[in-house]
């Protein structure tokens, strides 16, 4: 199997786009050989079968971690109501889990995102057609996809599927070394509460301050203890200006959608904070030259003010921080920024996030929800949209070389949502969206000139929009007022159906949604609109 891996073309592969390409070439190829190569040697060696059930049988095993985490952002905010907080209207509690697939406890009830968690799809689509030597170990909070994980690998593995809790998992401790094995199950915890509160009382251990460990700690146990790291590292900075630099590297780190690389970090002037962190190396640890957190919860905790107070993160400012990095670097690897999209002077690794994620940081940092009002330590936090940030969301939405190299890294649709999440959106931003959203498929392919043309044909002459395009085009001339006045139409989008062929059904039609999503248009090739 291995050398089947091995074999493979190493640019092409990096080049992936389509899940389903990279599931065959990666996995199911691979282990499909491997499986028939099994096969063959246990038809062949019928004198060792006896020797291979005693010992190894030569099962993968494949193992995914937190499918929780995999939900999308607003479903996960939507079931993390916080310990002992009961919800709005029915009166539930939301229990922590442990991280495990422990029992099916509480959950703050929320509509699921339709193919919302992308890692349960992958397992649903594309895992479960791995070939029978392929056995799977998942950990997931039982409230994931809202409440449905469980039920979902019942079905997908029928009669397959062993069911255990956090606890049945630890080995029994008699003291002595700070773990608990399992005493008093806890509603919804499994048997040994919520583990990662044994990490963060060695995490507070280490910066002076005694634990008294609990036999079924809940998970405002472990908020509690995030407190106390956070309030003891602080006061052993050597002055503000410390305070500060952590505070920003907890910014960045919150809000970047992918670990973040060392180099990465030192490039943002954070780099030298990350010894700083609380708790560091036990809350935020590096491994392979990347930081992560330690678990989930901390990241919850240090989002929600309710939860943190003065240590809550003004995750806006690390948006803002990475989205004008990401601008900058790429109008320095770009030239002037308007030329043919391949910025040559940048890593694979960052022309890859700064395509993914450029859109969404500054989105977020121009015209995203609100921010925490303090920064960890107390300091004030940034409120309101940044002018910085507007500016350079505007500057790549108008580099039509940037958008066509947005859309040929596949990335189309994120850049759509990103836009589109804004409450309050730029000059450009709004243009941008619209036109978007309803030539999508109609960009797929096309060079910076073909957007151009593209741009000047299906925006409103007054838009902002218009005007970029004008100007890309090099027109030696403007559309002025007398022309009718007119902004973009009251249609949303339209479904466009081929001319009657075969493969058009009676009942195709044609539909028109506005954007307050009031009014519905149906026509049909009955000439009657509904």
């Amino acid at each position: 199997m291995s050398g089947a891996l091995l074999c493979a073309d190493a640019a092409s592969v990096a080049l992936m786009t389509d899940v389903e390409e990279a599931f065959v070439t990666l996995l199911l190829r691979p282990l499909e050989s491997h499986y028939q190569q099994q096969q063959q040697q246990q038809a062949q060696a019928q004198a060792q079968a006896q020797a291979q059930q005693e010992g190894d049988d030569g099962d993968v095993v494949l193992l995914l971690d937190a499918l929780d985490e995999a939900d999308p952002g607003e479903l996960q905010r939507a079931g993390a109501v916080g310990p002992n907080r009961s919800s709005s209207s029915n009166g539930h509690r939301h229990t922590d889990q442990g991280g495990g697939a422990g029992g099916r406890g509480g959950y703050e009830a929320a509509c699921p995102t339709v193919c919302g968690n992308r890692a349960l799809q992958l397992v649903v689509g594309q895992l479960s057609r791995l070939p029978p030597c392929v056995r799977f170990v998942f950990t997931t909070r039982p409230d994931a996809a809202a409440g449905q994980v469980l039920p979902c690998l019942e079905r997908t593995f029928p009669g397959g599927v062993t069911i255990l809790k956090p606890s049945e998992l630890r080995k029994p401790s008699g003291g002595g070394d700070g773990v608990v094995g399992g005493g008093g199950d806890g509603v919804g915890v499994g048997g040994g509460g919520v583990m990662v509160y044994h990490t963060a009382a060695a995490a507070c251990r280490d910066a002076g301050q005694r634990v008294v460990e609990r036999p079924a700690p809940q998970l405002s146990d472990v908020y509690d203890l995030y407190g106390s790291v956070f309030q003891l590292s602080y006061r052993k900075y050597g002055g503000p200006e410390q305070a500060a630099l952590a505070a920003d590297l907890l910014a960045v780190l919150m809000a970047a959608r992918e670990p973040l690389s060392v180099s990465f970090l030192q490039q943002l002037g954070v780099g030298s904070a990350v010894p700083l962190l609380p708790g560091y190396p036990r809350l935020f640890f590096l491994d392979e030259h990347h930081l992560y957190t330690v678990h989930k919860s901390l990241g919850d905790w240090l989002l929600d003010l309710a939860l943190s107070g003065r240590w809550a993160v003004d995750v806006r400012r690390g948006h803002e921080r990475i989205g004008l990095h990401l601008a900058a670097t790429w109008r320095s690897s770009n030239g002037s920024g308007g030329g043919g999209g391949a910025a040559s002077g940048m890593t694979t690794s960052t022309l890859s996030y700064t395509l993914k994620y450029a859109i969404a940081h500054l989105a977020e940092a121009a015209g995203g929800a609100g921010a925490a009002t303090t920064a960890p330590g107390g300091t004030q936090g940034q409120q309101g949209g940044g002018a910085a940030a507007a500016s350079a969301l505007d500057a790549l939405l108008s580099d039509f070389g940037f958008v066509r190299a947005v859309l040929d890294a596949g990335h189309g649709p994120a850049m759509i949502g990103a836009l589109g999440a804004m409450q309050q959106h730029t000059t450009y931003s709004y243009d941008a969206l619209r036109w978007l959203r309803s030539e999508l498929y109609n960009l797929y392919g096309k060079t910076v000139g073909g957007l151009v043309d593209n741009a000047l044909v299906a925006a409103p002459w007054i838009t902002q929009l218009y005007r970029a395009a004008s100007m890309a085009a090099g027109q030696p001339y403007a559309t002025c007022l007398a022309l009718p006045r007119g902004g973009w139409p009251e249609c949303q989008a339209v479904l466009k159906v081929r001319a009657r062929s075969s493969a058009c059904h009676q009942d195709s039609h044609e539909r028109s949604v506005p954007p307050t999503g009031s009014l519905f248009l149906q026509t049909g090739f009955d000439k009657v609109n509904k």
